[in-house]
């Protein structure tokens, strides 16, 4: 499907451009803790966005399948 072309195109750039390990270690702690607090904060936000969406999309979309075809 389209969306798992998608996450692989992501984990793949993500593994040819992640820094080599010896970079890594010289990195300081408090990057490392910011960076972990905003994906934390990014997939959160995202769930409330999807919980959101679907609030609002439900009923239509239940409206359109009772229609039904004519």
């Amino acid at each position: 499907s389209y969306d798992a072309v998608a996450v692989l195109v992501g984990v793949l750039g993500f593994a040819a451009y992640f820094p080599p390990r010896k970079a890594q270690q010289q990195r300081p702690m408090w990057q490392a803790a910011a960076v972990t607090v905003l994906t934390i904060v990014f997939f959160v936000m995202l769930a409330d966005s999807f919980r959101y969406v679907g609030g609002r999309l439900d009923p239509k979309m239940r409206q359109l399948e009772n229609l039904g075809p004519e």
